[in-house]
């Protein structure tokens, strides 16, 4: 359905029910994005992997501990 618009305010209230549903939906799609992204990592996660990188980094720089 066609709807005459006049003026800014009325453009306005005529676009936000649009305009929200597609925010929410691009909300949508990065949240899913980074839950992806995310996930990816963690399964790639391993253990050994990182502690080497771990003791390396202190074998090459001097870290003050207390």
């Amino acid at each position: 359905m066609a709807k005459r618009v006049s003026n800014m305010n009325e453009l306005a209230a005529a676009l936000k029910p649009t305009m929200l549903g597609i925010v929410d939906e691009m909300a949508e799609r990065v949240y899913q994005t980074l839950n992806y992204f995310l996930q990816e990592y963690y399964d790639s996660y391993d253990p050994k992997y990182y502690r080497r990188q771990r003791d390396f980094l202190r074998s090459a720089v001097r870290l003050n501990q207390k």
